[in-house]
């Protein structure tokens, strides 16, 4: 299992994210495998239209993210996954995504995406 694919610096939201932790997790303990209702929601978002349009958004967001933990944190601990206890990737992404154009209107994708839990 290789734990440094999953570190902040790999971190992916449409395609190397927590869902493909738990994949590989669960396959690794010989578990039941995540539903597709849970492994297809970036892929489910992503085909609409407004996902569409608001990629190129969250995508800019999650980078300039990154890159504000990289100076913060430096090199080494950013690898190594720092954040503020208790708070995710992308529960930092959230809150830094709203100042940012078109960030009002990733609510409803995000409303969604915690409906489906």
């Amino acid at each position: 299992f290789a734990v440094e694919r999953y570190s902040a610096a790999h971190y992916n939201l449409w395609e190397h994210n927590c869902n493909t932790f738990a994949g590989e997790f669960l396959a690794f303990l010989n578990a039941v495998p995540l539903p597709d209702r849970v492994t297809r929601v970036p892929s489910a978002i992503l085909e609409t239209a407004a996902g569409t349009v608001l990629r190129p958004t969250v995508d800019k967001a999650i980078e300039a993210l990154k890159e504000s933990r990289l100076q913060l944190l430096g090199a080494e601990d950013w690898a190594e996954g720092g954040r503020s206890e208790g708070q995710s990737v992308v529960d930092e992404f959230l809150v830094s995504l709203s100042g940012l154009p078109g960030g009002f209107m990733v609510a409803p994708i995000l409303t969604a995406m915690r409906s489906l839990g």
